[in-house]
């Protein structure tokens, strides 16, 4: 049991110490891609907060920092509303934050 405690503390304190809000993760990760300015990623992490829902939100950055294979499982996950959501959202963002699909 006592073990099973200081487990829990020793993960929960690594999380907290490297931990930041999901938007500011999201802009982290989309810095990651070519030629990605830093303004840029701020704009697509603040649409893809206020436009997507909480939860496909939550499903987004979680894919993004996993880079490819998280992207494609999470494509692979999504149900047809959160497809259309999705793809709704990455068209409009490309023009609302000056950005190219690539």
């Amino acid at each position: 049991m006592r073990s099973a405690i200081v487990l829990m503390v020793m993960t929960f304190g690594l999380a907290a110490c490297g931990a930041q809000d999901p938007r500011s993760r999201l802009a982290e990760a989309c810095m990651g891609g070519p030629s990605a300015t830093r303004a840029q990623c701020d704009c697509f992490a603040k649409e893809a907060e206020e436009n997507l829902s909480p939860e496909l939100f939550t499903k987004f950055v979680d894919a993004l920092e996993d880079g490819e294979q998280g992207g494609q499982d999470m494509m692979s996950d999504l149900g047809p509303d959160e497809g259309v959501q999705l793809m709704g959202f990455i068209f409009s963002v490309t023009s609302t934050c000056d950005m190219e699909l690539s």
